[in-house]
């Protein structure tokens, strides 16, 4: 086999896992918020997280510099930051509903805030 071969697909199993992994730790996290108990019978959230920490590590070591491609980003793209907002405003009032009225304020401003650090992101690309 060819030594670069190798590299290459070592290369994206460690990305690929390193991505599949942070994935299911937001996903556990987030679960958690909801259902400490159950999440924390089960698993260790601290091992999960060092996992998690070395998976990025050598996924930030091993990669290799690319070419940046300009492109625009697709209608999709573009939509996804308002649900997604809004999905994040739900979240933090739904943590936050027992502190009363100003609940409904901060979460507003974490979906604003969420729709517009997207849209700026797609502003710097340019």
């Amino acid at each position: 086999m060819n030594i670069r071969k190798i590299k290459r697909e070592s290369r994206h199993i460690i990305s690929s896992v390193f991505q599949w992994i942070l994935i299911i730790f937001l996903v556990t996290l987030l679960i958690r918020e909801f259902y400490p108990d159950y999440i924390n019978h089960y698993i260790s959230i601290t091992y999960f997280m060092i996992i998690v920490i070395v998976l990025g590590v050598l996924t930030i070591l091993i990669q290799r510099e690319r070419e940046q491609t300009h492109r625009e980003p697709t209608k999709f793209e573009k939509i996804l930051p308002i649900p997604l907002g809004i999905l994040g405003a739900i979240l933090v009032f739904l943590k936050l509903k027992e502190i009363g009225w100003i609940a409904y304020l901060i979460a507003g401003l974490a979906g604003l805030l969420i729709i517009y650090l997207s849209y700026m992101l797609f502003e710097e690309e340019k």
